[in-house]
């Protein structure tokens, strides 16, 4: 299933008896181990370099009150539910997510201590009362841990007037599965204050955990103030 927030959608469905139903657990004894082997095929259209959680259910078909009924599952002695999340897999888009090249930003920045990320491409649109900002992530090095996005709209005095922070993808690929050569396309929605429009504003990004935010630089090598790179303005 989709690993983004809020996102519980079946994108792939495998079921089988075990050992194909060589092998029913009628028979199994107890203290036995055994090995089965499964093949699920991914859709053919994957919008975009994302992970999903592989999870594994138990089912027990045609119970008294019909259908199948899902067994619970314990993990260490600790009930869990009836799903199992087995690992979380990183699954490739169909076609490369490449920005437009009116989006291409002339002097990209770069994020992390040693520049990890650049910063290639930005888009800022309008969608009524949100501000859509498009950001084309290329990763040179892995970062190794969760960070989040800020998506801030500043005003002239450096105050934030909106936020649209999240994790990359909505969740659905946070920064820890990030590899060398990926190029993330994402896209956040920061929602406008009602006085935005009486002042001149501009939108600036970057990243944080709970510890700080991680080093911004300019395309010139320099440190960028506040850890943050504007990428463009709001009037």
């Amino acid at each position: 299933k989709r690993q983004a927030r809020d996102d519980n959608t079946l994108l792939v469905n495998f079921r089988s008896w075990p050992g194909g139903g060589r092998y029913p657990t009628t028979v199994w004894r107890p203290g036995e181990v055994l090995l089965d082997r499964y093949r699920l095929q991914l859709p053919d259209e994957v919008s975009a370099l994302q992970v999903w959680n592989l999870d594994l259910l138990v089912l027990r078909s045609e119970h008294a009150e019909g259908g199948d009924e899902r067994l619970s599952a314990v993990v260490e002695g600790v009930p869990d539910g009836t799903a199992v999340t087995l690992t979380r897999l990183r699954v490739l888009p169909s076609a490369s997510a490449q920005p437009p090249s009116e989006a291409l930003l002339a002097a990209p920045p770069a994020f992390g201590p040693h520049r990890e990320v650049i910063l290639r491409a930005a888009q800022i649109s309008e969608a009524g009362a949100m501000l859509r900002v498009g950001l084309w992530w290329q990763v040179e090095q892995p970062l190794g841990d969760d960070y989040t996005v800020f998506v801030h709209l500043m005003d002239e005095n450096r105050q934030v007037m909106a936020a649209g922070d999240d994790i990359p993808l909505r969740g659905a690929m946070p920064t820890y599965y990030w590899r060398k050569g990926d190029l993330i396309a994402d896209e956040y929605r920061v929602p406008l204050p009602g006085d935005a429009a009486r002042c001149g504003c501009w939108v600036e990004v970057g990243f944080y955990r709970a510890d700080g935010r991680l080093p911004a630089w300019g395309a010139d090598g320099r440190p960028l103030p506040d850890a943050a790179a504007i990428i463009g303005d709001w009037r």
